[in-house]
């Protein structure tokens, strides 16, 4: 799910070289850090990368830090971004997102599924962001780009370069984006003062009501 519209891009992947390279290193496997490595290396290989170089691998999970909770406990030392959204704007474009794909449409049930992974994050705050999460939010990352990108470079332990304020897929900064209401040319500010469109005035009042702890802590209104 990386654009709104049909979107065909060479990834370049092997799957025999990634089949391979999962064969012939599985039966050595002790700890999930072995998984991990195994894994990196394969997707790297399957992909004509050489990461010998490398000394950071980043995965993304939008799961509202149920991924940074697992790493914690059994991978030593990573570093965490926990990325938040106002909840008005993240589900209406998730519903609409879900809508144009016709897939896991935001009925009520989903709906209410969708504000429980916030209250996950509600519940397990204190856990989720330890000393080794940097918080960023969603808002703040687009007004104010590079001083967060900086940031999140410092915290992870990368070389801050230009390319980290253009937005690209696998280096290619034609890439419109995926925002659900069409392309994007970079980092576009536009989109913090777009109208709720998707939103009904019951899911609209279903965020302010279940939650309101979370809507107060960051500042986020209509």
């Amino acid at each position: 799910q990386v654009a709104p519209a049909a979107f065909e891009l060479d990834m370049k992947f092997d799957r025999a070289v990634f089949a391979a390279t999962i064969e012939a290193r599985q039966a050595g496997l002790a700890s999930i850090c072995d998984v991990w490595n195994m894994l990196v290396e394969a997707y790297a290989l399957a992909m004509g990368y050489d990461f010998a170089n490398s000394h950071s691998v980043f995965l993304f999970g939008g799961d509202y830090g149920r991924a940074m909770l697992t790493a914690a406990r059994t991978l030593p030392d990573t570093r965490n971004i926990f990325i938040v959204r106002n909840p008005y704007y993240a589900l209406e474009s998730l519903k609409k997102s879900r809508s144009t794909r016709g897939e896991k449409v935001l009925h009520p049930i989903n709906f209410i599924e969708s504000l429980s992974y916030y209250y996950f994050f509600w519940e397990n705050k204190e856990k989720i962001l330890d000393k080794n999460t940097i918080l960023v939010r969603y808002e703040d990352l687009l007004v104010n780009t590079e001083e967060n990108m900086r940031r999140v470079a410092d915290h992870v332990g990368v070389e801050f370069t230009p390319n980290l304020l253009t937005p690209s897929l696998r280096g290619d900064a034609s890439w419109g984006g995926d925002s659900a209401f069409g392309g994007l040319k970079g980092v576009d500010k536009s989109v913090l003062d777009r109208k709720l469109k998707t939103l009904d005035k019951r899911e609209i009042g279903l965020i302010s009501e279940h939650l309101k702890p979370i809507l107060e802590y960051f500042d986020y209104r209509i």
